[in-house]
């Protein structure tokens, strides 16, 4: 999975094999591997290329498939929100008022 998502997103980005294996820190044959075979790819490997490409660990290793890491001021924040389906931030906004309502019951509680 992990090699999959690799070429999708230097394909994506329009970078070639070596561009990435230079912003990795890594020989371009060794990122070629990476792309043809999901194998242990070190921590700081993937760090440099989630950086490269401003995603998450979490998407880059298959673990979720919202690409984003958030990263920067609350104007990226607010940017990253309003660039998202209006399904995607009916949910988030649905959770929020939970966890809102959540915290006042339980701020109430606490000062009865």
């Amino acid at each position: 999975m992990i090699a999959q998502i690799l070429k999708e997103l230097r394909e994506e980005h329009g970078y070639t094999k070596t561009a990435v294996a230079e912003a990795a820190g890594i020989h371009r044959e060794t990122y070629s591997a990476y792309e043809k075979k999901d194998d242990n790819i070190p921590a700081d490997i993937l760090s440099r290329i989630a950086l490269l490409y401003n995603v998450s660990m979490d998407y880059l290793t298959g673990y979720t498939d919202t690409p984003y890491a958030i990263r920067g001021t609350d104007d990226d924040v607010e940017t990253l929100f309003y660039s998202l389906e209006e399904k995607d931030r009916l949910r988030i906004e649905e959770r929020m008022l939970q966890m809102l309502e959540y915290n006042e019951e339980k701020h109430n509680e606490e000062h009865k």
